[in-house]
């Protein structure tokens, strides 16, 4: 997994490529809120697949921030890294998909 940090002022903004749920992932919190109040704006990518095109990515961070060519070529790269899932990942993904999947629909 990588994850990168993006400056802002405003907001505390991370975003990377989780290789296990074959997505890219961002999270964003608003800096200003105090500790008392949810400061999370945007949390995508936690699910397999989520979020498979950078384009994707950069539009749902976009509200908030742009995406650094430089990170943008990082998660490209990091994409395209081989990766072998152990056993357990293979089975946790067949008996998690198929439930994901259902709770999409009900959720569309």
């Amino acid at each position: 997994m990588s994850k990168y940090k993006i400056d802002s002022e405003q907001y505390l903004i991370y975003v990377g490529y989780d290789q296990p749920l074959r997505t890219f992932f961002a999270t964003v919190e608003d800096l200003n809120l105090s500790e008392d109040e949810d400061g999370l704006l945007l949390w995508v990518g936690t699910d397999y697949d989520e979020i498979t095109d950078l384009n994707q990515l950069d539009c749902l961070v976009a509200e908030y921030s742009s995406i650094p060519d430089e990170i943008i070529l990082k998660l490209d790269e990091d994409s395209k890294q081989p990766f072998e899932p152990s056993p357990f990942q293979i089975q946790t993904e067949t008996f998690f998909a198929p439930l994901l999947k259902e709770q999409r629909k009900l959720n569309s």
